[in-house]
């Protein structure tokens, strides 16, 4: 996987179709997370972050540092979220860009660019307690190989919000974690 496929699968939050609200419960009321609109969500990610982190990148699939740039931006009147942004590894650089909109109840867009070989399968998002998970699946145009990607975005109390990648092994039947960038606001 060269840099840019890593950049792109690391940003992978694609076309969500379903959105669903969901807390776990505890006997304990002061355990359970706060229940959040999907709006409400998207506008905490609002603003200049810069995030590090590691992830597997490479056909030698090995454990790489990666630092991102983005600037967050969300629009209250249609209630979107507009991502820019720079991320880089040892093997190199590439834009990242996206929107997050919620319509009808449901998260929809891309957290940041898509990879121009693939094609968008199935996928779907959802809130649960203080975690937008984004779940995609898709065929590389090229090869014809499907894979399943997730992403996980959880915002954190000082204001900045943590994203883990996952992909899907076929052969373990689950996902294992390829990746986690943390992001904390710009100064």
């Amino acid at each position: 996987m060269n840099c840019r496929m890593f950049l792109i699968s690391l940003a992978l939050v694609y076309s969500s179709s379903a959105y669903g609200q969901q807390a776990a419960l505890s006997e304990d009321p002061s355990n359970e997370p706060e229940i959040i609109s999907a709006s409400d969500f998207l506008q905490e990610l609002e603003g200049n972050f810069k995030g590090s982190g590691e992830a597997i990148v490479g056909i030698a699939r090995q454990t790489e540092k990666v630092n991102c740039r983005v600037s967050n931006v969300f629009d209250v009147d249609v209630s979107a979220l507009s991502i820019k942004g720079r991320c880089a590894t040892t093997q190199g650089k590439t834009n990242v860009e996206g929107q997050l909109q919620v319509k009808d109840g449901k998260v929809i867009g891309s957290f940041l660019s898509p990879n121009p070989n693939t094609e968008i399968t199935k996928s779907s998002s959802q809130i649960v307690g203080d975690k937008l998970i984004i779940s995609t699946s898709m065929v590389d145009k090229n090869t014809g190989n499907l894979s399943r990607m997730r992403q996980i975005v959880t915002t954190e109390d000082e204001g900045g919000f943590k994203s883990v990648f996952m992909r899907f092994d076929n052969a373990k039947g689950s996902y294992e974690e390829t990746g986690s960038v943390d992001f904390a606001p710009s100064r």
